[in-house]
C-alpha cells in the first residue's frame, strides 16, 4: 500500500484534494502513514489570490437505482437515504458550521451561510468501478441538459455512489486510498472553471468509517464527515492550490482529518483554524 522507502505513495493531484483513509495524513506531495515520514510542521493556510466559494449552493446528484430504495423512512439514516444526506446539507449550508470559516474572508470574498438546491437521481446504474473523467461525463452531460441547476461561481455539485461501486481517481481508489475528493473542472480554451464538485463513495470499508481514535462510525456519519470536510475545501479552496492551501499539509480539511465533532444531532469534521491555531468544532445550536 505504501511505496518502499519512502513510507507513502504520491498524491493523486499535485494539490491534495481528498479525504484520505483513516490512520493517513498529507505531508507535502505524499499521503503519509500518520507516525510515518517527517513530523508534520507547523500548519499555517496562505491564501494564493485564487477563487472561494461565498455563498455555497450545494447539488446533489445521486448516481443509481440503489437511492431510490424506499425501505426506510426519509428520517432513518442507516443505511443512509438520499432523504437523510439531503436534510444534512440543508442544515449543514446553513449552519454555525459556515462560521468556521469567515475568518478566511478575503477583499474579493466574504464567506456566509449558503443554501441547499436540491437533489436528484441519475440514471444508468454505474459500472462497479467509475474514474473521476466518468463523473465529469455525468455531471457535464446534466449541464448541457439542463437537468441540474445552472453552475455559477457558488454552486458545488456533490456527486454520491452507491454501495458496491469503487472510484478510480490517478492511480487511486477508494477506500484504498481515499474517502473522498473535491475538484473543479477548468474550460481548456478559457482556463475558467466550469463546475465545482465533490465526490462521495460509499464507505465500504474501515478506514473510510472510523473517527481519529479508529471508533467505528455509521455509515451515515462517515457520509456526513467526509461531505463536510470537502464543502469546507471547496468554500476556500475551489480549485485546489489557488485559494487557502497549506504546502506541506494540504487544504482546510487535510489538517484535521478525521478528527469528528457533533453538529446538532450530526456528525461532522472540525476545520483548520489558522487564528486559533488548532482544530475547531463547530457551536452547537
Amino acid at each position: 500500500m505504501y511505496e518502499a522507502g519512502l513510507g507513502g505513495r504520491p498524491l493523486i493531484r499535485e494539490y491534495a484534494n481528498i479525504v484520505p483513509v483513516r490512520g493517513e495524513r498529507v505531508s507535502g506531495q505524499r499521503v503519509l502513514p500518520i507516525g510515518a515520514g517527517p513530523a508534520v510542521g507547523a500548519a499555517q493556510l496562505t491564501y494564493r489570490g485564487g477563487p472561494l466559494i461565498a455563498q455555497v449552493k450545494v447539488y446533489a446528484l445521486y448516481w443509481g437505482s440503489a437511492w431510490t430504495s424506499t425501505s426506510l423512512s426519509p428520517a432513518q439514516t442507516q443505511p443512509p437515504t438520499r432523504s437523510a444526506l439531503d436534510a444534512f446539507m440543508a442544515h449543514l449550508v446553513t449552519s454555525t458550521y459556515m462560521n468556521l470559516f469567515t475568518e478566511y474572508n478575503v477583499a474579493r470574498y466574504t464567506i456566509a451561510p449558503g443554501t441547499f438546491l436540491g437533489s436528484s437521481i441519475i440514471a444508468p446504474d454505474p459500472a462497479a468501478q467509475v474514474s473521476d473523467a466518468d463523473i465529469r461525463a455525468q455531471i457535464q452531460q446534466r449541464q448541457t441538459s439542463g437537468d441540474v441547476p445552472p453552475w455559477d461561481a457558488n454552486t458545488l455539485y456533490a456527486m454520491f455512489l452507491p454501495s458496491g461501486v469503487t472510484v478510480q481517481e490517478g492511480g487511486s481508489l477508494s477506500c484504498d486510498a481515499f474517502c473522498g475528493y473535491h475538484d473543479a473542472v477548468i474550460d481548456t480554451l478559457s482556463g475558467q472553471a466550469s463546475a465545482y464538485y465533490a465526490v462521495l463513495p460509499f464507505p465500504d470499508c474501515a478506514g473510510c468509517a472510523a473517527s481519529a481514535d479508529g471508533s467505528q462510525i455509521s455509515t451515515f456519519d462517515a457520509l456526513t464527515s467526509v461531505l463536510s470536510h470537502e464543502v469546507a475545501e471547496a468554500i476556500t479552496d475551489p480549485v485546489p492550490g489557488t485559494g487557502w492551501y497549506d504546502d506541506q499539509n494540504g487544504e482546510i480539511g487535510d489538517i484535521c482529518a478525521w478528527q469528528l465533532a457533533p453538529l446538532d444531532g450530526y456528525t461532522v469534521q472540525q476545520e483548520w483554524s489558522n487564528a486559533a491555531g488548532t482544530c475547531v468544532a463547530p457551536a452547537q445550536q
